[in-house]
């Protein structure tokens, strides 16, 4: 867990929800939520539409949040959540979005979205990362970014250990495998 996470005050009791102590958590949480879901979502627009939603959601679950756990891995488990959820609704838009074009123009809809993942790749890095799939991503970004070991890991993502530790050795063999030339 980083340091910040450790740090942070809690909440003095249950009744914490007043806006100072909300105020101070986002103050102090903000940029590593915003740094988490621009990894989690590969840099897409809109990643900050989603934090300011993570933000949204912790002040209505303010009133409940108890000193059970640290405000850092609380948020990040909301932000994880939050990105789940947009990248499937972004899978359904791409997929009704695929057969649309295939069937107006013929083509296949697996080569329509090939081709705009292709385009949309710039960076060879970022194009890796977000060549993996979400629950490779998801773990690769926490564990090499947000530098979180295995059971923060799954405190956040609310996977079992031995999941967590697959997903990771996958997500290292396929990133191994898309960046081979540039560890020469």
């Amino acid at each position: 867990m980083q340091a910040q996470d450790r740090t942070m005050e809690r909440p003095e009791s249950p009744a914490a929800s007043n806006r100072e102590s909300f105020d101070r958590t986002v103050e102090q949480f903000h940029e590593p939520i915003r740094r988490l879901v621009f990894r989690l979502l590969g840099w897409r627009d809109g990643a900050d539409d989603v934090v300011q939603e993570v933000f949204l959601s912790a002040w209505a679950a303010w009133p409940r949040f108890g000193n059970k756990e640290c405000p850092g891995l609380w948020l990040k488990r909301i932000a994880v959540n939050k990105c789940r959820s947009r990248l499937r609704r972004e899978a359904v838009r791409r997929r009704w979005f695929n057969w649309l074009i295939a069937s107006s123009l013929g083509e296949p809809a697996e080569a329509i979205e090939d081709s705009l993942a292709a385009r949309e790749r710039a960076g060879r890095v970022r194009a890796a990362i977000d060549s993996l799939s979400h629950r490779y991503r998801e773990v690769a970004v926490l564990h090499y970014l947000e530098q979180m070991d295995v059971t923060e890991i799954t405190e956040v993502t609310g996977a079992r250990r031995n999941t967590v530790e697959v997903r990771l050795h996958r997500a290292r063999q396929q990133l191994k495998e898309r960046l081979s030339d540039l560890m020469e």
